[in-house]
């Protein structure tokens, strides 16, 4: 058949009717026919388009594309980018979509899915794509191509049976969106061919398994795929399985199990064709009941095949699934194409060693630092090499791919041919047979062999054939395949998760940079990871001194960071992130508490009651900044002799033994603020540590920007430690994405933050806490978070000040704008101040007053300011006090005083002892660990009366138990509010905004004071006291704050400058 190309441009533009001009541009809810003759089957339709939704309606789908139909729009196709509501978080993706007499079809019995690739494609605002839409009778292929060509999304439903849908037009359409077609195509082209289809799904039932019936009793379970299953009568059983494949595949093997077993791994024994056995995991710790497990990937030949499986008493098998795998996706193109500016040098050693940094490291091991890394360096060499085994198979051990790192490495530093060719051989064994389990977190043994095979690469070069190089880089690149990045290492993202870590940062780009002469294509690859997406991503956070994943989780992917900057470092002499990197270890040090453990922060998985130590995290921190501070806590959490023997090698490459160790915390200010995108505020009153510290600290969120993993719904939350943790986070880390996880852990009600109950309202996750959005999507790069604060963003940061001596200051204040962190549908404006003071009293060291102004879109949304706690309050009629002690410690006690809501319209409940895990309408389980949090309390302050607008001011005295109690006073002065308490005045904008309105106070009796006058617009502002001008003070723009030395008795008046001169015109 003849084409016929009809190119289209020349007509009336027209909304709905007609035909359109292009370019065409559609804005909110608008159509353009872009072919306004019949158009008939078989077609192809080929549009550039580019959409940006609205910034308005975050809660509406969003789209911009194709309708191919009828001009009613009761038969034909929909093909489009399109955005889900904010909530659902996953925003982008692209949809094919069936019309049949006015009704909507997915996949059913008309029409069936037969490709789907990438239908969650990240499509970018206002970037121009082709989409093609082609239809038959058969059904239709719709495929969003960049405009290079490259593929990059397709979905294709074919018809069950052959459907002849009416002649119709092509239109563009718009929906809440701007969207703009440039060009447009339409030929009578057939569908593309379809590519094969994938094999299929084997399904292996318990029950159509071999084995002796006396060994095996059949158990009812209404959760299984037929409601039985298979358990072992005795310790253990064997089931045998046969079953053929059509054709050569990798297939997923998985297995569907149920157990009684509870926090420990459950393993079952495989052996496929006669095959040693393989060990696995068929039920890991943190399940409950029931579920499916991933076991391994299995490359299996057309034909007949044999799996006997061993099972243990505790599993009792539904069934077993080969999956077939798909091929990897392909690089992107600009990531094929890219072209780094920074590459691998010419000659070898290049990888952490080079020429010129050999004769430095020779001198090293003589140096007394490393002598226990050196004896250790050469034990190891001397060891014997034998592959470790399990029951015949070859496994992963750390201490032999040690023996073989030692070996490669003295030979780069002194030459020894034997222990290259050792070391070599090792190697190219080991990749050959190891196999790995499917216990949670695998990759990282994945990549630690990957790491290990690229440094024998790379320093034993000179001794390896070319046949040999071949083969280890075959073995990196089939270990590769199993790890959660992939190869190409494009399956996850690389500024969050586990993408984050070793993968990329270490294992990957140590193969790359190895191999490069031989193959250039894995460090091009690499190279656009890490320059496109991860550096820009982690320099704009970094610009805050402080890191998204929190106190465990932080120091191991910041350690990436460090471990890839320090790669790069050595190589190129060049230095890959910014000057801010250098700032984030302080984020840590000022975590840090008087009991050496920390704040929590995000996701935790350590124990308490153990001074905190993280390890290569620590030494990485020196090793990257040369800090004495930092060299210094290494050393103080005893880093050294572990690291010694850990990680030798690495250990005398970074190592910095001329700098001297510094543990002198008290040089460094007690305050530090930490800027956007992670504004929040550590303060403390000292720097001394151990049972007896008198030192209190307090962590103060404003509004931390979030990109979900290990990140909490936290924004604006506090924690108080004075002794022993006061005010604290309950939730703790059991296992990511799991119920407790996202109903409980994750959210806003553990946390001291507050919550706006609406009772119907629908969060990206299961589970109403009244809190914050749950923000669910992982960005993959940082224009995605910029190019969506209605996501990532949960508020601003209105103001910080600490002062009036920066390093000793009497008053610590932060700010933010934290309304953007709730649902807009519940929450309009929401404030929330922190002002810590300093005071000059041994007893009482410190106060923490905290101001919320909060309006709701209802009144009926009830607020709640949460205190959570280890140890149970004590109720007074206005105010709670804690009391908490460690073992074997004294108590510290917090002491807080509610000044609003009023007394009258105050209502105060509290629940602990495991009832804090109910809340609402819900209830959750918690997890195995950190025993002491799972029994906290939680307490929440509200007022009794329904308002859209509540204000909620607490006073927190932290101290000692015996401790007099200051009186805390509110006073009102036209728009302003404040808090009179011991020798300070503290001073809010009712409204939560900044103004020049005037500020009027009397002093009490007594001793002077501090004041310090929060929320003013920045100007000139003169001082009255008792009447008259006393001085002119100027207000900056970022503080806006005021402070004042103030004295008895007096009356202080302060106005604008501005509105004083109007005064006396």
């Amino acid at each position: 058949m003849m084409k016929k190309h009809l190119l289209l441009g020349m007509a009336l533009l027209a909304f709905g009717t007609g035909a359109a001009t292009l370019p065409v541009t559609l804005r909110n809810r608008a159509s353009a026919v872009l072919k306004e003759a019949p158009v008939t089957l078989p077609v192809t339709v080929r549009t550039e388009i580019a959409v940006t939704p609205e910034a308005n309606e975050p809660e509406r789908y969003k789209l911009g594309g194709l309708w191919l139909g009828t001009p009613d729009r009761k038969n034909g196709w929909f093909f489009h980018l399109a955005e889900r509501p904010a909530s659902k978080q996953s925003l982008r993706f692209v949809e094919l979509v069936l019309v049949k007499d006015g009704r909507y079809h997915a996949q059913n019995e008309l029409a069936e899915l037969t490709v789907r690739s990438n239908s969650e494609l990240r499509w970018e605002t206002g970037k121009p794509y082709i989409l093609q839409l082609a239809a038959d009778r058969q059904g239709a292929d719709g495929r969003v191509l960049a405009p290079s060509g490259e593929l990059l999304a397709e979905l294709r439903y074919e018809f069950r049976q052959p459907v002849e849908l009416p002649a119709g037009a092509v239109t563009a359409r718009t929906e809440l969106a701007e969207t703009v077609v440039s060009a447009c195509r339409v030929t009578d082209e057939p569908m593309p061919v379809p590519p094969p289809k994938p094999a299929k799904k084997i399904v292996l039932q318990a029950s159509d398994a071999g084995y002796d019936a006396g060994k095996f009793e059949s158990v009812e379970n209404r959760v299984f795929s037929d409601g039985r299953g298979l358990r072992p009568r005795q310790e253990a059983g064997e089931l045998t399985f046969t079953f053929r494949t059509d054709r050569d595949c990798d297939y997923l093997l998985k297995s569907s199990v149920a157990s009684p077993s509870r926090d420990v791994p459950v393993y079952s024994n495989f052996s496929l064709d006669g095959e040693p056995p393989r060990r696995r995991v068929v039920f890991p710790a943190w399940r409950r009941g029931a579920g499916w497990e991933k076991l391994m990937r299995l490359p299996l030949k057309a034909g007949e095949h044999t799996l006997r499986v061993e099972l243990p008493r505790s599993i009792t098998l539904d069934c077993l699934t080969l999956e077939p795998l798909p091929p990897e996706p392909e690089a992107p193109a600009a990531a094929r194409s890219y072209q780094p500016k920074l590459t691998p040098p010419a000659g070898h050693p290049r990888l952490l060693l080079t020429p010129e940094t050999i004769p430095a490291m020779r001198a090293n091991l003589k140096h007394p630092e490393n002598a226990q890394a050196v004896a250790v360096l050469r034990q190891l060499a001397a060891a014997p090499l034998q592959a470790p085994q399990k029951d015949g198979v070859t496994v992963y051990d750390r201490n032999y791919l040690l023996a073989i790192e030692a070996r490669a490495f003295l030979y780069a530093l002194e030459g020894d041919r034997r222990l290259a060719r050792e070391a070599v051989d090792a190697m190219k064994t080991y990749l050959a047979g190891v196999d790995f389990d499917n216990l949670m977190d695998v990759t990282r043994l994945i990549g630690h062999t990957i790491f290990v095979a690229s440094e024998v690469y790379d320093w034993c070069y000179s001794q390896l054939t070319d046949a040999e190089k071949a083969e280890l880089r075959a073995g990196m690149l089939r270990l590769g395949l199993d790890s959660e990045i992939g190869w190409p290492p494009f399956k996850q993202s690389v500024i969050n998760g586990h993408g984050n870590e070793s993968q990329l940062s270490r294992d990957f780009l140590s193969m790359a940079i190895a191999v490069y002469d031989e193959d250039p294509e894995p460090y091009r690859l690499c190279a656009y990871r890490i320059f496109e997406e991860m550096v820009p991503a982690h320099n704009y956070e970094y610009r805050s001194g402080r890191h998204t994943q929190g106190s465990n989780y932080g120091p191991c992917r910041f350690s990436w960071d460090l471990h890839l900057a320090m790669t790069f470092r050595i190589m190129t002499g060049k230095e890959i992130f910014s000057a801010d990197m250098a700032k984030v270890p302080y984020f840590w040090i000022y975590m840090l508490l008087p009991n050496q453990e920390l704040f929590d922060d995000t996701d935790v998985f350590f124990e308490h009651g153990t001074p905190y130590r993280y390890g290569e995290p620590a030494f990485n921190m020196f090793a990257y900044t040369g800090d004495p501070l930092l060299k210094g806590e290494f050393l103080r959490q005893g880093g050294l002799p572990w690291i010694s023997k850990y990680m030798p090698v690495q250990f005398l490459i970074f190592n910095r033994p001329e700098v001297a160790a510094s543990r002198e915390y008290s040089g460094l200010p007690l305050t530090r603020f930490f800027p956007e995108p992670l504004s929040s505020m550590i303060a403390r009153t000292g720097w001394e540590f151990g049972p007896d510290s008198r030192t209190a600290v307090v962590e103060m969120k404003a509004a931390p920007y979030n990109r979900h993993d290990h990140q909490h719904m936290d924004a604006g939350a506090f924690q108080i430690f004075y002794r022993a943790p006061l005010a604290v986070d309950i939730g703790v880390y059991g296992h990511w994405g799991q119920h407790y996880d996202f109903t409980f852990a994750k959210r806003t009600i553990p946390h001291n933050a507050l919550l706006v109950y609406d009772p119907d309202e629908k969060f990206a996750v299961p589970g109403n806490d009244g809190g914050q959005r749950f923000v669910k999507t992982m960005p993959w790069t940082i224009r995605q978070v910029i190019d969506h604060p209605e996501i990532h963003s949960t508020g601003r940061l209105a103001a910080h000040y600490a002062g009036p001596d920066a390093d000793r200051p009497l008053f610590s204040h932060i700010k933010g704008d934290i309304a953007a962190a709730y649902s807009p549908h519940k929450m309009k404006e929401y404030e929330r101040s922190f002002v810590f003071c300093r005071l000059d009293n041994p007893e009482t060291p410190a106060l923490l007053i905290v101001y919320d102004h909060v309006v709701s879109a209802r009144p009926e949304f009830r607020k709640y300011f949460l205190l959570n706690t280890i140890a149970r309050p004590e109720l007074m009629e206005n105010a709670v006090r804690v009391e908490n002690s460690l073992p074997g410690g004294k108590p510290g006690e917090l002491f807080v005083t509610t000044l609003l809501p009023r007394r009258d319209n105050l209502e105060v409940t509290t629940a602990g002892d495991g009832r804090a895990l109910e809340f609402f309408n819900e209830k959750v389980e918690m997890p195995p660990r950190n025993r002491m949090l799972s029994r906290g309390w939680r307490t929440m302050i509200s007022p009794k009366t329904p308002a859209a607008e509540d204000r909620f001011l607490h006073v927190m005295q932290i101290g000692e138990p015996s401790a007099p109690k200051f009186p805390a006073e509110l006073f009102e002065s036209g728009t302003r509010i404040g808090v009179k308490v011991a020798d300070r005045i503290v001073t809010f904008s009712k409204n939560g905004r900044a103004t020049a309105d005037p500020v009027e106070f009397t002093v009490p009796a007594g001793a002077p004071r501090q004041a310090l006058l929060t929320d003013l617009l920045p100007g000139d502002y003169t001082v009255m006291r008792d009447g008259k001008p006393e001085r002119n003070i100027t207000v900056t723009e970022g503080a806006g704050t005021l402070l004042l030395p103030v004295e008895a008795g007096r009356t202080y008046r302060v106005i604008s400058a501005c509105k004083s001169l109007d005064a006396a015109v």
